[in-house]
């Protein structure tokens, strides 16, 4: 093997450079298994200004990304388009039986 790769037990070094107004900074990546994004996301940010107080004043914190944007606006056009559904096939069924009675027993 180790004529064509180098073979180690671990994750490849990470080699990129991090930079924030132009000086040198430290990314911190959180990473879910198993829990629901949203708590973890509400969960970190809950947390982060106890952690922040116990570090030095120099030292800040930024957030440079943050999926639970996404996965909210997911959970909100799920509803929707589900409430929109229902409504139309609502409308559907009173269109074919013709009753309003027999549409809400439905």
């Amino acid at each position: 093997m180790r004529d064509v790769a180098q073979v180690r037990d671990g994750f490849v070094p990470q080699t990129n450079i991090i930079r924030v107004d132009g000086k040198r900074g430290v990314l911190q990546p959180v990473l879910k298994s198993g829990a629901s994004t949203l708590e973890i996301v509400n969960g970190v940010k809950r947390r982060l200004p106890a952690i922040m107080a116990t570090l030095p004043e120099a030292l800040r914190s930024t957030l440079l990304s943050d999926q639970s944007i996404f996965v909210s606006g997911a959970i909100h056009g799920v509803l929707v388009e589900g409430a929109i559904a229902a409504g139309l096939t609502g409308l559907m069924i009173l269109l074919f039986l013709g009753s309003w009675r027999s549409t809400l027993v439905w």
